[in-house]
């Protein structure tokens, strides 16, 4: 009798032995897997990582570079100043950062623009074309000189101030400066 129950503990033993070996075997694939998983991703990320660096090297080799970040925000709803019995005024203006399509072309001037769009025939080169952050965040690297931002709005290029002399939405870039240049598109009431 005893040496039965020596011999099933000896095979339960020996079987929970096996049953852990295969599940460790097992947890081991798994995790090789994954490490390799991660390894890929980080090969990939360092190559993007080197694809910008090789573009900023080029562009360094060809012109002087600059800086452009800024945000793009959409304004809707009714932002008119209000007056009430009891302060603060119940609004339904909303002015949030917003993720868009972003053109830089050179310099545009009034005589391309029908009201605040971009006219479809004629339009400035395009020099480069970007998309802001889910929060409307954006920058990118420019050659220096003087460029037009235009935002993707209703399928169609926006932009809407002007300075002295007519011209669109211009920024300057300088070499090793960040310029900041935000804009708003305007669905709002004023």
């Amino acid at each position: 009798m005893k040496q039965t129950l020596y011999i099933i503990i000896i095979a339960v033993l020996v079987i929970g032995l096996f049953g852990s070996l295969f599940y460790s075997n097992n947890q081991t694939k798994e995790l090789q897997n994954t490490l390799q998983q991660k390894e890929t991703s980080i090969e990939s990320l360092n190559n993007q990582v080197q694809q910008l660096k090789n573009q900023i090297a080029d562009l360094s080799a060809e012109k002087d570079i600059g800086t452009l970040s800024g945000k793009i925000t959409l304004a809707s709803g009714n932002c008119m100043p209000m007056v009430c019995d009891n302060p603060p005024c119940p609004s339904s203006c909303s002015i949030v950062g917003t993720s868009r399509n972003i053109y830089i072309r050179e310099v545009a001037n009034s005589d391309d623009m029908d009201i605040t769009y971009l006219k479809e025939d004629d339009k400035p080169s395009l020099v480069k074309t970007i998309t802001s952050g889910s929060d409307g965040s954006f920058i990118v690297i420019l050659p220096v000189g003087k460029y037009s931002l235009f935002v993707e709005d209703d399928s169609r290029e926006y932009c809407n101030s002007w300075d002295g002399q007519g011209n669109s939405c211009m920024f300057e870039i300088k070499k090793d400066q960040t310029t900041e240049y935000n804009s708003q598109i305007d669905h709002a009431a004023w």
